[in-house]
């Protein structure tokens, strides 16, 4: 699929009514009551919430939609992303990740090209002081992004955010846009 058929008309429209209509039903149940049914819409609110902040950038780079579905989609996009995203601890699991793979890579190179001063001891402590540099920084931007995500996934600016991306899904079927009627 080219990038010209994911922004067409009607990708936008489509993604901002499911994930209008998500963030109406995540704002109704609440967290009050962990049910099946809320476990189900957090899970699919991560990935149309990745879903729509990826098309509000392809948008931006490639698009001629109005400002309006652009700032719509990716801030509902990010409020739904971030329900989701709370709940895992990204910072550790990259930095462990990565951290891993580095150390692989250098046990692997020093067996092949026999680099005696790549000691076990030696790859242990540049994954160690490699695996905390990264966690630092990633724990940085996840707490921001945790406390950024956990204003607008309120669940009454949610609900609002809902509505928005409704309404302006609705508009975009129709011709026009909430920025189009604001003048």
């Amino acid at each position: 699929m080219a990038i010209e058929e994911l922004i067409a008309s009607p990708m936008p429209e489509i993604a901002l009514l499911a994930g209008g209509l998500l963030a109406i039903i995540i704002a109704i149940l609440g967290s009050s009551k962990k049910t099946r049914l809320d476990e189900v819409a957090i899970v699919l609110a991560f990935f149309v919430g990745i879903f729509m902040i990826a098309l509000a950038i392809l948008e931006i780079a490639y698009g001629d939609v109005p400002i309006s579905t652009v700032i719509v989609l990716g801030i509902l996009g990010f409020s739904l992303f971030s329900r989701g995203f709370k709940k895992i601890k990204w910072a550790f699991i990259i930095s462990i990740l990565i951290a891993g793979g580095i150390g692989l890579l250098l046990n692997h190179l020093a067996t092949t090209f026999s680099l005696e001063f790549l000691s076990l001891t030696v790859i242990l402590i540049i994954v160690f002081v490699i695996f905390i540099v990264l966690f630092l920084i990633l724990k940085a931007i996840e707490t921001t992004v945790r406390f950024t995500g956990a204003v607008v996934s309120f669940r009454p600016i949610m609900l609002v955010g809902g509505l928005l991306a409704v309404l302006e899904a609705v508009l975009l079927f129709m011709g026009t846009s909430i920025s189009g009627l604001l003048g």
